[in-house]
């Protein structure tokens, strides 16, 4: 580097001079000193003592491990034994009455005396029958009573009641001894006619819609009757009911004698006869037999249905 400055500053010179050499003056000749190079310093460099790195030991920190969360576990049901069905009790019979208007005595028969009486479509319980159930015991709305059963319709099981023992029917009562004193012959009067058929029961029911006769016929033993004609007439009008209990038509010991389609006034002469023999035949029969007494009996427009009740006796 000292070099390469030397030699640039002579070669200036000799450029220098050789430049002047055309002009008439002459000049000094240049001395040229070569400067000895001076020394530079050199940078000293002092030495940095090492960095020493002192680790600092940290007491280690107690860091909570993770811990397993317990998962809940469902209750497993424990199963309970399921109740064994019990058996159902069978409920009480129940009668429904089917016939307009039924008496309720206070036995098993109509020589009973009766103590009520029920209308149609009422539903009573059975507490009793008698030994075949052809009369039952049963609840309604005056208290308890025997009902003929031909006239309900039963629901459930009537075997399931017990058969009721009941008192004999209260005897007619014993007229009382003639009078010592003597009496005056009392003048006989002739016996009427003896029919094998005799009115027990003659109601009637309120019914603006048509005029009718209608009723049971029963033996003694309160056993129904069919095959019998009942009569109904009034002036030249005169017409017979289909024969009781007619299978399809009416219920066992059941007749009646629809008259008109609306309720009137009337006194309708009713009674059993004998004729006529066909049994699709509802003409009267100018020879037929009176098989029991002819009863009067009253319609109106508001009371348009009678019940007439007959009792066999012989």
């Amino acid at each position: 580097m000292k070099k390469q400055l030397i030699l640039t500053t002579i070669a200036i010179v000799l450029t220098l001079g050789c430049g002047l050499g055309n002009n008439a003056k002459t000049l000094p000749t240049a001395v040229v000193r070569v400067l000895e190079p001076t020394a530079i310093p050199q940078p000293t460099f002092t030495p940095t003592p090492p960095i020493i790195a002192v680790a600092t030991i940290v007491p280690p920190t107690n860091i909570p491990l993770p811990t397993d969360t317990p998962v809940p576990v469902e209750p497993t049901a424990t199963p309970t034994d399921t109740p064994a069905p019990q058996p159902t009790q069978p409920s009480a019979p129940q009668a429904t009455i089917t016939g307009a208007t039924v008496n309720v005595r206070s036995g098993p028969g109509t020589a009973y005396p009766r103590v009520g009486q029920v209308s149609s479509g009422y539903t009573g319980e059975i507490k009793g029958r008698n030994s075949d159930a052809s009369w039952l015991y049963m609840s309604y709305p005056g208290g308890e009573g025997w009902v003929y059963s031909n006239l309900t319709q039963i629901q459930g099981d009537v075997n399931s009641v017990g058969v009721m023992q009941v008192a004999p029917p209260p005897a007619t009562p014993t007229p009382p001894p003639p009078p010592t004193a003597a009496a005056p012959a009392p003048t006989p009067v002739p016996a009427g006619p003896s029919y094998p058929y005799k009115i027990h029961n003659i109601f009637t029911k309120p019914n603006g819609a048509i005029t009718q006769i209608r009723g049971y016929i029963q033996d003694s033993s309160g056993t129904p009757v069919n095959g019998a004609r009942v009569r109904v007439r009034i002036g030249s009008f005169c017409t017979v009911s289909v024969p009781s209990g007619t299978p399809g038509v009416y219920p066992p010991g059941n007749y009646d004698v629809l008259l008109d389609n609306h309720a009137k006034d009337g006194d309708w002469l009713v009674a059993i006869v004998d004729r006529p023999t066909d049994p699709k035949s509802t003409q009267c029969d100018p020879g037929a037999a009176q098989l029991s007494e002819e009863v009067t009996v009253h319609t109106t427009h508001t009371d348009g249905v009678v019940f007439v009740e007959f009792d066999k006796v012989q």
